[in-house]
């Protein structure tokens, strides 16, 4: 398995992925950037950034993120005024580097259906209604 805590960063996106395979065969990250649209990179970059940033701020690795971990995570950035679309993108940029870095036993994990994230992302997106959506009077 790789070292699963420093991975490499892709250049022009910002995602992080596995050194091993850029050792291997540089056109790697080319494939990869090619993966995803443009603004899905930059989208996806940021929201790594942001995760790897909290990660160091609270003593976590960043990889593999730990279903308890990226709840935590997205309750934080719900509380700092995050959309509940930008918490569902940062899952999604969470698993999207899950499944280019991880090997062995983190990949093929999907973070979205883990019961702690999937519980996380319904009670916060079922706080984020406006009252007229929620059956609740304004």
């Amino acid at each position: 398995m790789i070292n699963s805590t420093t991975p490499t960063i892709i250049p022009d996106s910002g995602l992080p992925t596995a050194p091993a395979t850029l050792a291997l065969d540089p056109r790697f990250a080319d494939a990869i950037n090619a993966s995803k649209a443009e603004t899905t990179r930059r989208a996806y970059g940021a929201a790594w950034r942001q995760w790897a940033a909290w990660c160091t701020a609270t003593g976590i690795q960043p990889l593999p993120p730990s279903p308890e971990a990226v709840a935590s995570h997205l309750a934080a950035c719900a509380e700092a005024g995050r959309s509940i679309v930008s918490l569902r993108l940062t899952v999604a940029a969470l698993q999207f580097v899950q499944d280019t870095v991880q090997t062995g036993s983190g990949s093929g994990v999907r973070l979205s259906a883990d019961p702690p994230i999937a519980a996380t992302l319904k009670g916060l997106a079922r706080n984020s209604r406006p009252d007229c959506l929620s059956g609740q009077a304004p």
